[in-house]
C-alpha cells in the first residue's frame, strides 16, 4: 500500500468475490462470499484459507480515506487452491547379518509436495523371520503398531539368528487431511552365516581303519540345508579312504553320505592330508586335515 500524502486511513475491508472452494476469515471467523467486512489496520486478521478443491477466489481490498471522505479500493486479485497431492512413503528393502542392528529410516523416503502436517509415525513389523524392530532401544513384538519419534529416527531393525525375511511397515499421520499415509510393505532379510566344518588330524596304525566323521564338527548357525556331502584323499601317504566300503584313488573328490558316516580311513604307512566338503548354495572353503599312520615299533 502507497500513501505518499500520508491520508488518515481510519478502517479497513475486505470481500470474497468467489470464484473457488476457498473462504476469508477476519478474526478467525469464517465470512461468506460477497460480502465486505470490517478488518483492523492493515488487514491484519485477515486470512484466506484454501478451498476443498483446486479453483481460484476472486479478492478485493478496500480502506477508508478520512482526508478525502472517500473509499481507496484495491485491483481485483486471485487466492488460487492448487490441487492437493497426499504425502507418499517410499521403503526399501534391505539385508542384514544375523544380529546386525541398522537404522529403518535410512530405507525410507517421504515425499510431501503440498507440505501436509506429519504429526505422528509409526511403525510394525508383520512378523514372517526371526528379526525384530526396536523402538528407543526397546525390543517391540510382531503384529503390532508402534509409535515411533519423527521421521523413524528411533528405529531399528536387528538381524534374527536365522536366515529368514521380516515384512515392515511404516505410517505417518497426516493432520491436514486427517487419515494415516502408509508405505507399501517392504523386506528386512537376516543373511544367512555360511556352515564351517571343523576337522582334527588323528593317527591311525597300519590298516587299520578309523571312521572319519569321528574327527569332524559342523556349525551351521542359520540352518541351512546341506544336501551332500564329499570326502577327498589329497594324497601324500599309503592309506586310503573307503567309501561304502570302496576303496577310493587318491586326489578326486567322491560322494559320501550324511555327515560322512560312510567314510572310513584305512591306515598306511606314512602320514597324509584329507579334504572334505559338504554341498552349499554358495561353495565353502574346503578343509583339510592330517591322517598320519603310526607304525608299531617292535
Amino acid at each position: 500500500m502507497s500513501n505518499p500524502s500520508g491520508d488518515n486511513l481510519t478502517a479497513y475491508w475486505v470481500e470474497d468475490l468467489g470464484g473457488g472452494s476457498g473462504y476469508i476469515t477476519v478474526g478467525g471467523v469464517r465470512e461468506a462470499d460477497r460480502q465486505w467486512f470490517q478488518a483492523t489496520g492493515n488487514w491484519s486478521n485477515v486470512q484466506y484459507v484454501g478451498g476443498s478443491s483446486a479453483g481460484a477466489d476472486q479478492l478485493e481490498v478496500a480502506a477508508y480515506d478520512a482526508t478525502t471522505g472517500s473509499f481507496v479500493y484495491s485491483s481485483q486479485f486471485n487466492a488460487t487452491t492448487l490441487n492437493h497431492a497426499n504425502p507418499t512413503i517410499t521403503a526399501q528393502s534391505f539385508s542384514v547379518s544375523a544380529n546386525q542392528a541398522v537404522s529403518v529410516p535410512s530405507h525410507l523416503s517421504v515425499s510431501n509436495p503440498s507440505g501436509d502436517s506429519l504429526t505422528a509415525y509409526w511403525v510394525e513389523d508383520l512378523g514372517g523371520g526371526s528379526g525384530h524392530l526396536t523402538v528407543g532401544g526397546v525390543s517391540e513384538v510382531a503384529g503390532q503398531w508402534f509409535q515411533a519419534t519423527g521421521n523413524w529416527s528411533n528405529v531399528q531393525y536387528v538381524g534374527g539368528s536365522s536366515t529368514g525375511a521380516d515384512q515392515l511397515e511404516v505410517a505417518a499421520y497426516d493432520a491436514t487431511i486427517g487419515s494415516f499415509v502408509y508405505s507399501s510393505t517392504f523386506t528386512a532379510t537376516t543373511k544367512g552365516i555360511i556352515p564351517t566344518i571343523t576337522a582334527q588330524s588323528f593317527s591311525v596304525f597300519p590298516n587299520r581303519a578309523v571312521s572319519v566323521a569321528g574327527r569332524l564338527s559342523v556349525s551351521n548357525p542359520s540352518g541351512d540345508s546341506l544336501t551332500a556331502y564329499w570326502v577327498e584323499d589329497l594324497g601324500g601317504g599309503s592309506g586310503y579312504l573307503t567309501v561304502n566300503g570302496v576303496r577310493e584313488v587318491d586326489q578326486q573328490w567322491f560322494l559320501a553320505n550324511s555327515n560322512w558316516s560312510n567314510v572310513q580311513y584305512v591306515g598306511g604307512l606314512r602320514q597324509e592330508p584329507i579334504g572334505l566338503k559338504s554341498r552349499h548354495m554358495t561353495r565353502p572353503p574346503v578343509h583339510s586335515f592330517t591322517a598320519l599312520s603310526s607304525v608299531p615299533r617292535p
